[in-house]
């Protein structure tokens, strides 16, 4: 699979001169080694009022880019999240919860992501018929801390558990 990559001014300077000089969107994705639908949405979305120019279609591509980088989960949100992990709700519910409750799309690996951030972990376990989840968070994924991470979340029966699978 190939490696996505934006286009450089560079680039672009190339699409501008073929693309004056009479060369197809093919010729130019062959010279330029991307393929031929990526010089089409070129042309298509970078055009301003004088045609196809290089150094405007590598401003309007960066400002589209700027555009999308705001985050969609806020700071107020991640609190709330963190409070419902502290009571030991799992990513998985807290997802359902939010989308249902609060009507905030966060999937579960988000929130994952988001715990694992500081390379800290999350020991769970699942009670298959219950479907009892219990989480721990441990400063760093080691034998020793998965390991007394289980024994807390055991608890009293932490001793009489003879495998964990």
């Amino acid at each position: 699979m190939k490696h996505y990559s934006q286009l450089t001014l560079e680039q672009r300077y190339i699409i501008k001169l073929m693309f004056r000089i009479g060369y197809s969107q093919t010729e130019i994705a062959q010279v330029l080694g991307v393929h031929k639908s990526t010089i089409s949405r070129e042309l298509i979305r970078n055009r301003g009022g004088r045609g196809y120019r290089h150094k405007q279609a590598h401003t309007f591509a960066k400002d589209r880019k700027k555009g999308k980088v705001l985050p969609r989960i806020d700071g107020s949100t991640w609190a709330y999240v963190e409070q419902l992990i502290c009571k030991e709700w799992s990513p998985e519910q807290i997802s359902g919860w939010m989308k249902q409750n609060m009507e905030i799309a966060i999937s579960h690996d988000w929130i994952y992501q988001y715990v694992l951030k500081d390379k800290q972990a999350i020991v769970s376990m699942t009670e298959r018929k219950s479907g009892l989840v219990l989480i721990y968070k441990v400063d760093r994924r080691t034998k020793e801390n998965t390991t007394d991470a289980i024994k807390r979340l055991l608890g009293s029966i932490s001793d009489q558990v003879q495998a964990v699978a």
